[in-house]
């Protein structure tokens, strides 16, 4: 196929996507967080009972009292943390 024939927009080549530390030379590394396995040491831990017991009803007013709650020492912006979650 010559030149010719070729789309005019497409790109030379094709580049490589850029890697993380291009961005974020001075990351930190974050692998030694993951030393456990999936599988929870205690195989008697029953997640299913565990959740069952859970109130999930004020959990929801927990998360609803820490995003509504601005700090002074971090202000909320317009009173409410959840568009900050958002950004990260």
């Amino acid at each position: 196929m010559g030149s010719d024939s070729k789309c005019p927009f497409a790109p030379k080549m094709n580049k490589a996507a850029s890697a993380n530390s291009y961005w974020w030379p001075d990351n930190i590394n974050l692998k030694i967080l993951n030393q456990q396995g999936a599988n929870n040491p205690d195989p008697s831990f029953n997640y299913k009972e565990a959740f069952r017991e859970l109130d999930v009803e004020m959990v929801k007013r927990d998360v609803n009292k820490m995003l509504t709650t601005s700090q002074d020492w971090w202000p909320a912006d317009w009173g409410h943390y959840g568009p900050f979650m958002i950004r990260m």
